[in-house]
């Protein structure tokens, strides 16, 4: 049984990276949730409350509310991505004879140089941007919140059968 647990998460794995790499690699105008948004939302520059930011050199504003929800809709992607990613990541190193702190690190380092590496790609397909802060907020924030999430349940489980 434990072969196939780890076959499943290996496989688990590799599906994430490919689709994150798929993702990476779509042009924005395919991936553009405006239109959808448009369709079953009726909203015009008023109806969010007023708040404005500069985020890596452009301006979120929810006098365009469109742009905005989709704004924060793209960095829940982020985040539930890298979180997926680091988890599965964590379970494959469960496998091994890694001590937990090596496990972790080593999740930790993998994922948030896939991360660099998939914001560098990003920066070559058309009407996408490679952004640094993408890096070091959202996706540092999934990286995080796994290891802490995987970390505590880790302890409690190791706890509850000493």
């Amino acid at each position: 049984m434990k072969n196939v647990t780890k076959i499943i998460v290996l496989l688990l794995l590799a599906v994430c990276v490919i689709v994150m790499f798929q993702s990476s690699n779509t042009p924005y105008q395919k991936q553009d949730l405006r239109p959808t948004l448009q369709k079953y939302i009726t909203l015009d520059e008023n109806s969010l409350p007023s708040m404005n930011f500069d985020y890596g050199g452009a301006l979120v504003t929810s006098s365009q509310p469109y742009d905005f929800i989709e704004f924060f809709i793209r960095k829940a992607g982020h985040i539930s991505e890298y979180f997926i990613l680091t988890s599965l990541l964590l379970l494959s190193l469960q496998f091994t004879r890694l001590k937990l702190i090596a496990r972790v690190l080593l999740s930790f380092v993998i994922a948030l140089a896939f991360a660099c590496t998939d914001e560098y790609h990003q920066s070559f397909i058309k009407g996408r941007t490679g952004h640094l802060i993408d890096v070091f907020s959202f996706d540092l924030l999934g990286i995080v919140l796994s290891i802490i999430i995987y970390t505590s349940a880790y302890y409690r489980f190791e706890k509850r059968y000493k």
